[in-house]
Parts: structure tokens; C-alpha cells; sequence
């Protein structure tokens, strides 16, 4: 182990223990012979053990999230190899690719886990309006501070630099790490709650919506200092999160997600 480790690797064991892939499994991929994959090249230590540096557990890794889509080894070897041809495997690459499917579902889990936890407060036999209402508050402002990082990542990247003017101050994406804190406790549920009990025609609840959402901008505004425009355009982004709009029917009634979603709209 203490020689793998001199080489800024690692041995099998450990590998096994950090990708999940079983040490049979791990043998096969290393393995050209009969039986073998020989997927991945793993260069013998001074000591005649095997060390496996960061390309061949990004390998093994891929392997590894292969099987857990349901492929078996010969069916990853093969895929593998037609993938990279007569070249050398592309981890990098392939990793890319199971990045993008791994937080695809993660926004599907999350859609489906806040869908499940806002109907559960709903049936509570208290009144669950404040508990949606801070649910909902809770779950937006998480967003909002999403959406301006990426909104100005964006800005900044179209700009190429690495702030942006978002309205009348220049931020970089590192000065929101203090928002969520910075927006004080109610900030959305004090102007929204109102219209949870409203029972008038659609467009006179549309308008106390609309004015309710008017005081929510205003506070990402005097939090963040970006023009409320900006603000509206990452609320617009925080509220389309998925599962938000489940949580915002419950809380202000049905109906009520698409009146708050064009009253966002530029």
C-alpha cells in the first residue's frame, strides 16, 4: 500500500472500496487474457502488485456506473471499445456523459421528493398553510440563489469576464453565497399568503398574485442589488424548479401555479 501510495495511487483494494466495483470485476477489466476485458491498462508497481492512478479509477468508475445501468461486463467491453475505436478509452468523455444523465435524475428525484413531501404536509389534520407557505419559501429561495449564480456565470461568460452587471451593481457569482441567509424569514410567504384564502374570480386573484410577487422581487432586489428585472427573470427560473409547482398549488390553491407563472412572465 505505502508503494502505491509513494506513486500517488492506489491499490486494488481501495479502488474497490472507492468506485464499488467488485475486485473480481476490477481483475477482468485489467485482464487482456481469456476471460479477461482488457479495458483498462494498469501499469505493474516496482513491488509486482498493480497501482491504479486517477485514469484507471476514472475507468474502472465508468465501468462501474455501466453495471448499474444493467449492462454486464462483455456488453461494457464492447461498448467501450466501440466508443473508442482503435483508440485509447476517453474517460473524461464518458464520465461527461454519465454526469449528465446522474443530474438528470437527480432533478427528477428532487421534482418527485418535493411533490411527495408538500402532500404530505397537506394532509396533516392542522391547517398545513403556513407549513406549505414556508415550504414553498424555503424551496424557492434555494432556487433563486441557483438561478442568479447561473444567470450571471452566464452573463459573465457572454461578456467574457469574470463579473457581470446585473442591473445597477456588478456582481461575480461567489458574492450569493450569503443570499439565502440574507433573505429574512417570510420574505416570500408574507406576500403571498394572502391569496391562499382568496376565493374571488380568477383575475382579481391573478392581481393580488402579481402584487404579492412584486414585494417578493423587491426582496431578492434590496438582498442582491441586481435591477428587478434580473431578479424576476431568476424568480421566473426558481418557481419553474421541479415539484415547486405541486407545492404552490397545495399552498395557494388550484389554479394558482399558473397565475403565478405568468405573472413571471416578461
Amino acid at each position: 500500500m505505502g508503494n502505491a501510495h509513494a506513486q500517488g495511487a492506489w491499490t486494488i483494494s481501495e479502488v474497490e472500496r472507492l468506485t464499488g466495483l467488485p475486485r473480481r470485476d476490477i481483475q477482468r477489466c485489467c485482464y487482456s487474457g481469456k476471460g479477461g476485458l482488457g479495458i483498462v491498462d494498469v501499469p505493474n508497481s516496482t513491488w509486482g502488485r498493480r497501482c491504479y492512478g486517477v485514469a484507471e479509477m476514472a475507468a474502472l468508475y465508468v465501468v462501474q456506473l455501466e453495471r448499474l445501468a444493467g449492462k454486464s461486463l462483455p456488453e461494457i467491453g464492447r461498448k467501450l471499445r466501440e466508443e473508442t475505436g482503435a483508440g485509447s478509452p476517453n474517460p473524461a468523455a464518458q464520465l461527461a456523459v454519465h454526469s449528465a444523465r446522474l443530474e438528470e435524475r437527480c432533478e427528477t428525484i428532487a421534482g418527485q421528493l418535493a411533490r411527495a413531501r408538500a402532500l404530505r404536509i397537506a394532509l396533516r389534520e392542522d391547517n398545513p398553510q403556513g407549513a406549505l407557505g414556508s415550504f414553498v419559501e424555503r424551496c424557492v429561495g434555494d432556487q433563486l440563489v441557483a438561478a442568479l449564480r447561473t444567470l450571471i456565470e452566464e452573463g459573465s461568460r457572454e461578456c467574457g469576464q469574470a463579473n457581470v452587471s446585473a442591473g445597477r451593481k456588478t456582481l461575480a457569482p461567489d458574492s450569493l453565497f450569503g443570499l439565502g441567509s440574507a433573505l429574512d424569514a417570510g420574505w416570500l410567504t408574507r406576500e403571498l399568503s394572502p391569496t391562499a384564502q382568496a376565493q374571488e374570480r380568477p383575475s382579481k386573484k391573478q392581481a393580488e398574485i402579481e402584487l404579492g410577487l412584486a414585494g417578493a422581487i423587491d426582496a431578492a432586489h434590496n438582498c442582491t442589488g441586481v435591477s428587478r428585472d434580473f431578479a424576476r427573470k431568476a424568480l421566473s427560473w426558481a418557481f419553474d424548479a421541479p415539484g415547486i409547482d405541486m407545492a404552490v398549488e397545495l399552498w395557494l390553491g388550484a389554479g394558482s401555479f399558473e397565475l403565478v407563472s405568468q405573472a413571471l412572465r416578461p
